[in-house]
């Protein structure tokens, strides 16, 4: 019973992540030792991994629900508390990590660099484009494809689902349509675009996480180390953006006070 609490939480933590811009649901997954797990129960369909793919997944549902208003509100109110209370968790899960980590071994290495370069470039393009939705055939395909994309970054640590969602242009709807779901008035708009945004994830994390697995079962020390390129390269980023708000020594010195209780909560987490 413990154990499906536990990993329940660790679904409404993913959940949390997975709606603040910049944070890869994928790295905090696998932070609290979640993540090869759910890629082998996506891979094996058996008793034990559609109840632990139900626990979790459930818990990432009624996070992304429950909470997008207040992630929206903790981000437009207190930034740097939350965002440092999510590089804390991000930088306790990444000692784990680095134990898969060959840096010495010169291929590893450089594939760690490039893809530490990579992120920091695509992270230049997210910008915070917004698309005027319409309700026909193209806006549901287009949205199919949001969900494809978010999907991918869904299933390939240290990419950020909203950053790709702003720059293709659709996380302020998708977004919305998620805060507002039991408002009754919005009810056929969020059919519309929740159920295109559902089939988009379905097929695309069923497919990448087939394709990751490969990589994992074949190259498991080059896949680690691309990962481990994409999580240095996020809390880069991550301290970036957050320091530069504007905030008080007090709200600086509780923000670091965070940063460490994310950090032992990872590590807490993931024994």
């Amino acid at each position: 019973m413990r154990k499906t609490i536990v990993i329940f939480i660790k679904g409404l933590i993913i959940g949390l992540a997975k709606i603040i811009p910049g944070v890869s649901g994928a790295v905090i997954a696998i932070s609290l030792g979640v993540y090869e797990k759910g890629l082998q129960s996506l891979s094996k369909f058996t008793k034990e991994s559609v109840k632990f793919l139900l626990n979790i997944g459930s818990g990432i549902l009624i996070s992304m629900i429950l909470f997008s208003k207040m992630v929206i509100y903790l981000l437009d109110n207190y930034s740097l508390p939350t965002m440092l209370l999510f590089i804390g968790l991000i930088i306790g899960g990444s000692t784990e990590i680095k134990k898969e980590v060959n840096i010495s071994n010169k291929k590893n290495f450089i594939i760690f660099i490039i893809s530490l370069i990579f992120l920091l470039v695509l992270s230049k393009l997210a910008g915070n484009n917004v698309i005027v939705l319409h309700k026909n055939i193209h806006s549901y395909f287009s949205i199919i494809i949001a969900g494809i994309i978010d999907a991918f970054a869904t299933v390939v640590p240290g990419i950020s689902g909203t950053a790709l969602l702003m720059i293709y242009g659709y996380y302020n709807i998708i977004m919305k349509s998620i805060s507002t779901i039991f408002i009754f008035k919005n009810i056929s708009t969020n059919l519309f675009i929740l159920s295109a945004y559902s089939l988009g994830m379905l097929v695309g994390i069923i497919t990448f996480s087939k394709i990751i697995t490969y990589f994992f079962n074949k190259h498991r020390s080059e896949t680690y180390s691309v990962i481990f390129g994409f999580i240095i390269s996020t809390i880069i980023l991550l301290f970036i953006s957050s320091f530069s708000i504007k905030a008080t020594v007090i709200e600086i010195i509780f923000s670091l006070f965070l940063l460490n209780i994310g950090y032992f909560l990872a590590k807490k987490l993931t024994k």
